[in-house]
């Protein structure tokens, strides 16, 4: 970390000033990010990194002398973070395009590393209840509909080896007298019940009148 950088010299600039022109800093191999901070005083310095964490600690440690800051791949310059001091910082924008889940990007700080696991298993569950879900509405209704046509088979589950439509028939009719039966049944009961509500609000009328 270089606080020379954050202090004016003599001449009101920073050794690391860049100008129109300026050529793109080189970086070592340890060194994989290149942060581009705007001082307050309206100048701009570059300053090379080897983790994005570093970065983040110096901005909070010059905070009150740097008025934004941006933090770039040095290999194909894409962001990876944004600094503006005052407000709250984000986690960061993550600095990946994963092809697969399992292998971890580079250039993640502990948090966006927390928050990339959560998300995963928050997407791989959600996915698996799903699934299952799916599953088992599939087998409900397979299991309704082996249900209804059980009586088409016999005792082993076998379909029979010749029937006839009338035999078919014949057992949609019963169903049928079956179902009516029990409709008729329940009107009967929805009566019974009917009057016994009848009944019993003249009693309570009753009762709360020699109360009285």
């Amino acid at each position: 970390m270089n606080s020379a950088n954050y202090r004016d010299d003599e001449s009101g600039k920073s050794a690391k000033e860049t100008a129109p022109g300026a050529e793109v800093p080189t970086c070592s191999q340890q060194d994989e990010f290149v942060g581009f901070v705007m001082h307050r005083k309206e100048y701009c310095f570059y300053q090379t990194y080897a983790d994005a964490g570093i970065f983040k600690e110096e901005m909070n440690e010059h905070a009150r002398d740097v008025k934004w800051a941006l933090l770039v791949r040095a290999d194909d310059g894409r962001v990876v973070q944004f600094f503006v001091p005052g407000e709250r910082q984000k986690i960061g924008l993550v600095d990946t395009e994963p092809k697969s889940a399992e292998v971890a990007p580079a250039g993640l700080n502990t948090q966006q590393q927390a928050l990339r696991e959560m998300a995963i298993r928050h997407f791989k569950s959600n996915k698996a209840k799903t699934f299952i879900s799916e599953q088992v509405e599939y087998i409900n209704a397979k299991r309704q509909i082996g249900e209804g046509i059980r009586f088409l088979f016999d005792h082993q589950g076998r379909p029979p080896e010749h029937v006839s439509i009338e035999e078919i028939l014949s057992e949609r009719k019963n169903i049928e007298a079956q179902i009516k039966w029990l409709e008729a049944i329940v009107t009967e009961l929805y009566n019974n019940l009917a009057q016994l509500k009848e009944f019993e609000a003249g009693a309570a009328e009753l009762l709360d009148g020699e109360s009285e």
